[in-house]
């Protein structure tokens, strides 16, 4: 409960330059908070922070200025990944690009540009990162290296992946969830 809180309350003061997002590494108790850290000269500098223990202890693995400089990766939208110390990043305002992480967010490798409508979704099984796009669902095997589509058309937006393989979870217009 204490640690709750504590987590609730960083995150409340995080969330206060820019919207925090909390993502679950691939361990127990392992989350990554990307957040605006501070202003600077109008700059926003925003941090993806790691914990092994469910946010008791912070440490700093990533810092990017919001924009980011020529070439340098923004930090946007973070997902785990089911292996440990791999992280995607991908841009959901601006810089639309994918990057993936191998060292716990320390070191980022930049995969594809994409439009602007496009969601990832990962953290079932190791390597395997999803991708709608263009009414498409795709599937990478490798870490985001390639993409092969699997469902075309894609009926419903999938927001969510599922704990079984092949298992997701989106809106059909009515309110109620679907299993495609």
């Amino acid at each position: 409960m204490k640690k709750t809180i504590l987590l609730s309350i960083l995150c409340c003061l995080l969330g206060s330059i820019t919207q925090a997002q909390i993502t679950r590494g691939a361990v127990p108790g392992e989350i990554y908070i990307s957040a605006g850290w501070y202003f600077e000269n109008g700059i926003i500098h925003k941090v993806i922070f790691h914990s092994a223990d469910n946010g008791e202890t912070l440490t700093i693995q990533y810092e990017a200025t919001d924009p980011p400089y020529g070439g340098e990766m923004g930090i946007e939208k973070v997902l785990g990944d089911a292996t440990p110390g791999v992280l995607y990043n991908y841009g959901i305002y601006d810089n639309y690009e994918l990057w993936v992480s191998f060292d716990y967010g320390v070191n980022w490798e930049y995969k594809e540009d994409f439009p602007g409508s496009t969601y990832y979704l990962s953290g079932l099984n190791s390597g395997v990162i999803f991708k709608t796009s263009w009414l498409k669902l795709h599937r990478s095997e490798d870490f985001g290296q390639n993409f092969e589509i699997i469902t075309d058309p894609l009926t419903i937006p999938i927001p969510e992946i599922g704990f079984i393989d092949g298992e997701f979870f989106g809106l059909n217009g009515g309110g109620g969830k679907d299993l495609i």
